[in-house]
């Protein structure tokens, strides 16, 4: 539990869920923060957002941070750790936004 292989077995099995995850177009996201990875995956009707903390520290995200069109109060937490508050992406921890449909 915590480890960072775990965070990414947890990863595979979303991956295998999602079409967009699965064979959606990657297109990466500048969020202008150290340690996080963000990029767009959009395949048939789906699109989502998915933002990366690849260090072991809680990072802050705010809502003006995100791209327009995407609500940090709708994150979906991908993690192998306890659900942190709104805002507050723990380490080895993601989020995955639903954007919208895909056009």
């Amino acid at each position: 539990k915590g480890s960072l292989w775990a965070h990414y077995q947890m990863l595979v099995q979303q991956r295998k869920a999602s079409p967009a995850l699965l064979n959606g177009a990657m297109v990466p996201v500048d969020l202008q923060v150290d340690g996080l990875l963000a990029y767009y995956r959009q395949a048939e009707d789906e699109k989502v957002l998915l933002v990366h903390n690849l260090t072991d520290e809680e990072i802050s995200l705010t809502q003006d941070m995100l791209p327009e069109g995407v609500e940090l109060d709708e994150a979906k937490l991908i993690s192998v750790n306890e659900i942190s508050e709104t805002g507050k992406l723990r380490g080895f921890s993601s989020w995955m936004f639903s954007v919208a449909s895909a056009e």
